[in-house]
């Protein structure tokens, strides 16, 4: 099991992985938290895109982020990022 220094390095990876995505946009990707897991914090960015880029309309607006399994996590981000 990873600790929380482990997981919060991993999620500074996610952090510069999302903001690289949205530089040319001008939104700054908000940093893990320590003691957040990795796959919390990608679902937690997965979340703030979705609501400040997708329109209500869209389909993967209606997902509920929070509650992705971790083994889907990768494709949802794939769906999402070209969104």
């Amino acid at each position: 099991m990873a600790s929380e220094h482990q997981h919060f390095e991993a999620s500074r990876k996610w952090q510069e992985h999302y903001q690289k995505e949205v530089e040319d946009i001008g939104l700054n990707i908000p940093a893990p938290t320590l003691g957040q897991s990795t796959n919390d914090y990608r679902r937690e960015m997965m979340r703030l895109l979705k609501k400040t880029f997708i329109p209500p309309t869209h389909d993967l607006y209606k997902v509920n982020m929070r509650g992705l399994p971790a083994d889907v996590l990768a494709g949802f981000e794939d769906m999402l990022l070209p969104a």
